[in-house]
């Protein structure tokens, strides 16, 4: 039991430190954990959830502004689908009307069975690489129309 205990603690700290938001479901769809990374793009704890259905309350965008599906909601299509997701562009719609542009992966855990027993979901902030981007754009037009 100490072990256990010691390799949580250890999971804990690793997850802790990413520069990436990590959230781990159940197969119904309820937050298990998150770290502080997603808490802070979220903009609050991740809220534990009782299904899937409940997140469609989070107000995920596609890059055009349009609302991503329910069905289109990564942890959906890992358990519903038996997809895995890798590195989509989407926006967080926060409460105040602001948005941040994310990446978003998510792929299911497997258990003995072979089940997908849980899911992972990691979030990247691309806020910073976007601003590069639009300086990048900018600075080529000034040069290109001068």
């Amino acid at each position: 039991m100490a072990q256990i205990r010691s390799e949580r603690g250890w999971l804990k700290q690793l997850l802790d430190m990413l520069p990436v938001g990590v959230m781990i479901t159940d197969p119904e769809g309820r937050c298990l954990m998150s770290n502080p990374e997603a808490d802070r793009i979220n903009k609050h704890k991740f809220p534990p959830s009782s299904s899937i259905e409940d997140y469609v309350g989070l107000r995920l965008l596609y890059k055009n502004g349009q609302p991503v599906e329910h069905e289109n909601f990564p942890v959906y299509r890992v358990f519903q689908k038996g997809e895995v997701v890798r590195g989509e562009k989407q926006m967080i719609l926060y409460d105040d009307g602001t948005t941040i542009p994310i990446s978003v992966s998510a792929a299911p855990i497997y258990d003995d069975m072979g089940r997908a027993a849980n899911a992972v979901i990691v979030l990247k902030d691309m806020t910073d690489k976007e601003s590069c981007e639009d300086a990048l754009l900018g600075l080529t037009y000034e040069k290109r129309w001068k």
